[in-house]
């Protein structure tokens, strides 16, 4: 693999003055932005060269990933400029306005065709959960929660 052009710009003595920038608290918006994709750009120059990673690097890497398996998002741990923020809700309360939504709308599109002929809640529930991996108990909870706090 040639790294000479993708990491032409990592081996500027200017990634010093950066990281100085940003262990002092005076980088800009912008470099703030970039800290982990020139980090990681760094860390790969010095595994391709078979140099020693500093151990600031490291430290931020780990911190970030301690936070990972604390339940953090990897894109708000490691934030990257092209990569989008997590949502405001947790991936739970995704996942159960989506079993909600689909169970409400597969009951409503029912009931358009046939007036009479409501579909079996538990079915709906349970095919629900096989979707979202989840169990039927968690998927029958988010459906109720969700139905009352919105009606």
């Amino acid at each position: 693999m040639d790294t000479e052009d993708i990491f032409a710009e990592g081996r500027s003595p200017h990634f010093e003055e950066f990281a100085d920038r940003i262990g002092n608290i005076t980088a800009t918006d912008i470099e703030q932005e970039e800290f982990y994709m020139r980090l990681m750009q760094r860390f790969c120059i010095n595994v391709y060269e078979n140099k020693p990673i500093e151990p600031w690097i490291l430290r931020a890497f780990a911190d970030a990933f301690a936070k990972i398996l604390m339940g953090g998002d990897w894109e708000d741990e490691i934030y990257l400029p092209w990569k989008s923020m997590s949502t405001i809700w947790s991936r739970a309360e995704e996942r159960n306005l989506k079993i909600y939504c689909e169970i409400e709308n597969t009951i409503n599109d029912a009931l358009k065709e046939s007036q009479v002929q409501k579909p079996q809640i538990t079915k709906l529930i349970a095919d629900a959960a096989d979707k979202h991996n989840c169990s039927y108990e968690i998927a029958r909870d988010a459906y109720y929660k969700l139905k009352k706090s919105l009606s």
